[in-house]
């Protein structure tokens, strides 16, 4: 919101189109911005839709279901029905809406619980797809399968990978690419995801980039995976060919930490998942199908007791258009710059200090403007509370006087509020920077040394810079209940092993042998038996997927400190350049101007673990020298592109750098 705001603020002339096919308050929003002068703005609402869908819930008659509670030393069985939706919405009570039929030929094994019968949703999941494939046919429709977490989806790829009749999908020379660049990252005692001999696939968050694009490689072609299994991370955007999908319950817990609760999935969420079945260009009808959490019964082949059931309202809800577009501005910051507790929290923080941004540029103020602008305040004047925006500008301008001297706004106030950190922070930086640089720091892995240690220092406070979910995500705990100062301790611990372990070229497999002792310390502190270290190397993946980028963030962060610093010292010019380099290298994991030039030739040819053998071979044979910062970095370039043409290639270079 502030982004959109702050845009039409400095391009009043601009056009804004938003797009959504989930938005429920869409007029809504074109009567705010036509208030705020982006005049005339319209709402288009269009319910039609390229592609036809069948949807549908799974039910158990109420009789089986009694009978296998009474059942206590056998296997619960029953037969697994579906009702399906003829239109929008839930209704029951009227016969002509609904369709209710058996959907396998054989029953479903549940499962039985402390309090019952239990859906067990994973193994239903994985029965009706099943179901959808003809042995041995490469032309069987393509399924997605949405389960809660990756145990859930593991689970189901594994009972498919055993049910299912067909040969194994070759893979073609782009396909053999990935997996030669995920056996290399990863290292020789990789636990595969997706292994050559699967026949099912699997998808999920914390899967790096090559084995997510090997995975969906495998899927979206025709003779690759018929199945694949995933969470609702890819659910989020991808467009993926899929006739039918399957989804493994209605709410999730998230299996990154020791301790998870469970919530229920997002109405606009699970439509979301849902739609991907039927894809414009690639399936003109789809068909998706929900095993509920919870086991559901009907009785004498009626659904109408069913009207009031949540579940099947969310399943079946009447319009994709469910999701109404709050004010976080609103709900983060507005409404609690009265709270003094709420002024603890990060996201309040963090939306303070970006109001910071020109806090004079007009006569009202940004901060005032940004405000007198927001949808929360747009709201306000339409219920006729105009001194609302008033009174929050005034109270927002009063809270950032506390923290910077409104008269100097200086370019650390602009970085500070481009990045949403406390002024202190970047100052902090700042002084930080000035002590640890040197005049003969040359290299780029001695840059990189400068950017952990400022980031890590003592003085700072870490999550002003990385985001406490991200560490948390780590360590597979949250910070509640836990002593701040140990945690922030063991983080800083682990970035600067992680960091330097993934900058150097070290596989997966010995960055999570690098910082999981650290982790585990820490969990041993406030557990008598804390997980051990899993074989798919979880905590390497988080940190390279998460805190890896927000460490390359306060690179940036420091790099246009030493930016704005060269208008005070002459010496300065090419530090900004250099803190720019260190934070690319620490992004892609290298540590060399040669790693970084050989990288973007080469583009996803090679692995990082495969361009830093690469540089060490060209090194060794006395062709290439590590340059310094300041060496022309068009010459190295050249130099490398000659050496690659020189040794056959890519292929030429892998030849060399093949372990003997």
């Amino acid at each position: 919101m502030l982004t959109l705001l702050a845009f039409i603020d400095l391009c009043p002339e601009s056009d804004v189109l938003l797009l959504s096919a989930m938005i429920k308050n869409a007029q809504e929003l074109a009567d705010w911005l036509n208030s705020i002068g982006k005049f005339p703005c319209v709402a288009f609402e269009d319910p039609w839709k390229p592609t036809r869908q069948a949807r549908a819930a799974i039910l158990y008659r109420d009789t089986e279901i009694r009978l296998a509670k009474q059942q206590h030393h056998e296997r619960p069985i029953a037969e697994a029905f579906g009702v399906f939706n003829l239109v929008r919405g839930w209704n029951p009570n009227d016969p002509n809406s609904i369709i209710l039929q058996s959907l396998l030929p054989n029953n479903v094994t549940l499962a039985r619980g402390k309090y019952g019968i239990t859906a067990n949703r994973n193994i239903v999941a994985g029965e009706i797809a099943a179901a959808t494939q003809i042995p041995g046919d490469i032309l069987n429709p393509k399924v997605l399968v949405f389960a809660e977490n990756k145990v859930a989806v593991h689970s189901i790829a594994n009972m498919l990978n055993k049910k299912t009749i067909r040969t194994v999908p070759k893979i073609t020379p782009e396909e053999a690419v990935y997996q030669r660049i995920i056996m290399a990252e990863f290292g020789d005692d990789y636990f595969p995801l997706n292994p050559l001999s699967a026949k099912v696939g699997v998808h999920y968050g914390n899967m790096l980039p090559c084995e997510r694009s090997y995975a969906e490689s495998m899927f979206r072609r025709t003779g690759g995976y018929n199945i694949l299994v995933a969470t609702s991370t890819l659910a989020q955007g991808l467009n993926l060919p899929c006739e039918i999908v399957v989804m493994a319950g209605t709410d999730r817990y998230d299996d990154a930490f020791d301790d998870p609760g469970r919530e229920d999935i997002p109405v606009y969420e699970l439509l979301n998942a849902l739609g991907r079945a039927g894809r414009a260009g690639s399936a003109a009808a789809g068909v998706s199908i929900v095993v509920p959490g919870k086991v559901i019964t009907f009785k004498d082949d009626d659904v109408k007791s069913l009207s009031n059931n949540d579940s099947l309202k969310n399943i079946f809800f009447g319009s994709d258009n469910c999701l109404n577009v709050d004010d976080p501005l609103t709900s983060i910051l507005l409404d609690k710059l009265e709270v003094e507790s709420a002024r603890k929290s990060r996201d309040f923080q963090h939306a303070l200090y970006r109001l910071r941004l020109s806090l004079q540029s007009d006569e009202k103020g940004v901060v005032g403007g940004f405000i007198a602008n927001s949808l929360g305040a747009f709201r306000a004047r339409r219920k006729g509370d105009i001194e609302w925006p008033v009174k929050r500008a005034a109270l927002a301008a009063m809270l950032l006087t506390e923290t910077v001297d409104p008269l100097v706004l200086g370019w650390r106030d602009q970085i500070a509020a481009h990045a949403g950190l406390p002024v202190l922070a970047v100052r902090t930086l700042e002084e930080e920077f000035n002590t640890r640089w040197v005049p003969d720091t040359l290299y780029v892995e001695d840059v990189i040394k400068i950017v952990i240690d400022c980031l890590t220092c003592e003085r700072l406070h870490l999550f002003d810079v990385i985001r406490l979910e991200n560490v948390e995500r780590v360590f597979g705990v949250k910070i509640e209940g836990v002593d701040a100062d140990i945690f922030i301790n063991h983080a800083r611990e682990v970035i600067r092993k992680g960091i330097y372990a993934w900058c150097s070229g070290k596989t997966i497999g010995d960055i999570e042998r690098t910082i999981f002792p650290t982790v585990y310390n820490f969990k041993k502190i406030y557990k008598n038996k804390p997980r051990k270290m899993q074989k798919d190397w979880p905590t390497a993946r988080n940190f390279v997927l998460n805190m890896v980028s927000d460490i390359g963030f306060g690179a940036s962060v420091l790099s246009q400190i030493a930016s704005a610093l060269r208008i005070d010292t002459e010496s300065g010019v090419a530090r900004a350049e250099a803190i720019s380099m260190a934070g690319s290298a620490i992004r892609y994991g290298f540590t060399s101007v040669e790693q970084i030039i050989l990288a973007s030739i080469v583009k996803n040819q090679l692995s990082r673990v495969e361009i830093h053998l690469a540089e060490k071979f060209l090194i060794s044979s006395g062709e290439l020298i590590n340059a310094r910062l300041d060496v022309d970095r068009s010459q190295i370039y050249w130099k490398i592109k000659g050496l690659i043409g020189k040794y056959g290639g890519v292929e030429g270079l892998l030849d060399k750098i093949k372990p003997a």
